[in-house]
């Protein structure tokens, strides 16, 4: 009897396919090995060659922005396999203005061991809106991978600019959980990850996500304002719920030097009018996260049950700043703080606030009537739609 080895077929198709592999599943699914080199630019053909359910397995450095268009895939990265940006000028149309590396629109995919590198683009001051990875009514998972050198090079927060940016927007499109686990997230502006629904009305549907294990470290003094994960844009006009448990993430690095806007770990923002702040339905948990030396460590606003709890945060300036009338808050660790908890509008107590928490801190409350527009805690990224 032959063994599976003796059974796999081998074929060249004009040196971009080396091997295809069958995988277990549908009959048609196969492994594509795509050898890019040392800066080639063949991901994009392979991506249009695959059928549902292929995976492609990436090698060398393929220096192109990608896009899948409501396909079903897989990116499977090898040892040292790299997606740059490329050196010649591209955009997302139809579908964003932005200049994503690798983008999906109404696909499932899964990503997983990649390095997105913005490094050909990150010194361009043309390359406005520059993204590592951008997915838009889309589902699936980003597992360790690597997204590095996504920013502007005058290095002045331009609200555009993510390493991963998660949109549901108006249209058609799949929905269901997004998970993005296990990533370095390094050497970003404004946002490391951000997320935003913008489907109203009777189209309105919540957007789920759960973001476990990753490391976010900011670019550290050099920026004037960063996030590590922006939940919702200042003025975007989404109101429709978002679902995300962050859990077991290590921020480091994730502070403003201007002394204009705060940086924040996490920050879940309100809906920004002219005239007002209107709180969203963004049910968040946030779970045994780290957090060393930010500005602020958690910043949430939501009118929806939310939770933080066995966080750690140390170092900077605030720990927690909410503005949420059903938040609950357990076995934090907070030290070596200005304050502990600021709390817009709140008539909970010192030990509602810190049930079951350690706190080392100069002071661990402060109350303070609702902000005024300019007095956010942070920036963020606006959000509009492009």
């Amino acid at each position: 009897m032959l063994s599976p080895k003796q059974l796999v077929p081998f074929l060249t198709l004009t040196g971009l396919f080396a091997s295809m592999v069958a995988l277990e599943g549908p009959a048609h699914a196969r492994t594509h090995a795509v050898e890019c080199g040392s800066g080639g630019a063949h991901l994009q053909l392979a991506i249009d060659r695959a059928r549902d359910g292929d995976t492609l397995s990436i090698r060398g450095i393929c220096r192109e922005s990608v896009r899948i268009l409501n396909r079903k895939i897989t990116l499977m990265g090898t040892p040292g396999s790299t997606l740059e940006a490329p050196d010649y000028p591209w955009t997302a149309l139809p579908h964003s203005t932005h200049h994503p590396i690798l983008q999906a629109v109404g696909s499932v995919v899964r990503i997983e061991g990649l390095t997105i590198d913005g490094k050909n683009r990150a010194g361009d001051p043309w390359a406005s809106g520059l993204i590592g990875i951008h997915l838009i009514n889309s589902r699936g998972s980003l597992v360790r991978n690597r997204v590095v050198r996504i920013r502007h090079p005058e290095l002045r927060s331009d609200w555009d600019v993510s390493a991963i940016h998660i949109h549901q927007r108006p249209g058609p499109g799949v929905s269901g959980l997004i998970r993005i686990e296990e990533n370095l997230i390094e050497d970003f502006e404004s946002n490391g990850i951000f997320i935003q629904n913008s489907v109203n009305g009777s189209q309105q549907k919540s957007l789920e996500l759960i973001v476990k294990n990753n490391r976010i470290r900011g670019a550290g003094a050099i920026i004037q304002n960063q996030n590590g994960i922006q939940i919702g844009g200042l003025q975007d006009g989404g109101e429709s719920p978002i679902r995300v448990r962050i859990q077991n993430n290590a921020f480091e690095g994730v502070f403003s030097y201007s002394g204009i806007w705060s940086s924040a770990a996490i920050y879940v923002t309100p809906l920004v009018y002219s005239d007002r702040i209107v709180l969203r339905p963004y049910t968040i948990d946030c779970d045994e996260n780290i957090v060393d030396n930010a500005n602020i460590g958690i910043s949430i606003t939501s009118n929806s049950a939310s939770k933080i709890s066995r966080n750690t945060l140390q170092g900077g300036d605030l720990g927690i700043w909410v503005q949420a009338p059903k938040l609950r808050l357990r076995g934090n660790r907070l030290s070596n703080l200005e304050t502990g908890v600021m709390a817009v509008d709140s008539d909970l107590s010192p030990d509602q606030l810190h049930h079951r928490s350690t706190s080392r801190v100069k002071q661990n409350l402060i109350r303070i009537s609702a902000p005024a527009l300019d007095g956010l805690p942070g920036r963020g990224a606006t959000g509009k739609m492009p």
